[in-house]
């Protein structure tokens, strides 16, 4: 489903413009534009939702090994500082006839960047794959592997559930911990046989809802192409 969700990777871009064309507006009602800052991070991008590297818990092994189970910094993206916003350009950007929505509705218009049908089978395939006999089986097996490491886990999600998150970087525990799951996740060949199972529905899903999914591909597209051409004339 990957080529039909909507990723941050996707709307890097659109973001770019938006900002082009709101400065843009600013101006043209004596406004003065917002300066885009380089400087330190003060907030980043979340991570992909739908991404396959995280979709069954932690799989890659380099990452397992250094942050556990925590989010590797580069699934982060480039984080940028915040700018800083005036009380006059935050009461010119704001409200339906601000230039936020003036921009949105220049790039955007009334086509849709999303795909609700994309996000449905994706949700979908994920709960129906669970129910198949075969993911059932392979959980199974990593949960006895998992139980011969000491550990006594259901599945794999229930070991990343049982990780301490909130914590700056992981501990030696977690660390141990991840690799365990890693171990057996390899062993029992979990991640392949759930991706086959999951891949194998939403083919049956895509096939049912090509059409939508295939308009609202071709709607974000055609504000990609719009957005890459904003930001190549610098608006």
């Amino acid at each position: 489903m990957q080529k039909y969700l909507l990723t941050p990777s996707k709307i890097s871009g659109i973001r770019s413009a938006t900002n082009i064309l709101v400065n843009a507006c600013l101006r043209q009602r004596n406004v003065p534009p917002i300066k885009q800052t380089t400087g330190e991070a003060s907030q980043q991008n979340n991570p992909d939702p739908y991404e396959v590297g995280r979709r069954y818990g932690p799989i890659v092994k380099s990452d397992i090994l250094t942050y556990g189970y925590h989010l590797p910094p580069a699934w982060f993206g480039s984080a940028t500082a915040s700018p800083k916003v005036s009380a006059q350009q935050e009461a010119a950007m704001n409200g339906p006839s601000g230039c936020l929505a003036v921009s949105r509705g220049e790039l955007i218009g009334d086509r849709s960047l999303d795909s609700p049908v994309a996000r449905q089978i994706s949700s979908k395939s994920f709960m129906e794959s669970l129910k198949d006999p075969k993911v059932k089986a392979v959980i199974a097996d990593w949960s006895s592997c998992m139980a011969k490491k000491g550990y006594s886990y259901t599945g794999p999600l229930q070991a990343l559930s049982k990780a301490d998150l909130r914590s700056s970087k992981p501990g030696a525990k977690e660390l141990r911990d991840a690799a365990a799951d890693y171990s057996c996740k390899v062993s029992t060949h979990l991640i392949s046989t759930w991706q086959a199972v999951e891949t194998s529905i939403q083919d049956k899903e895509i096939a049912k809802h090509l059409s939508a999914l295939k308009k609202a591909n071709a709607q974000r597209a055609q504000i990609m192409a719009k957005a890459d051409k904003i930001v190549r004339q610098g608006g």
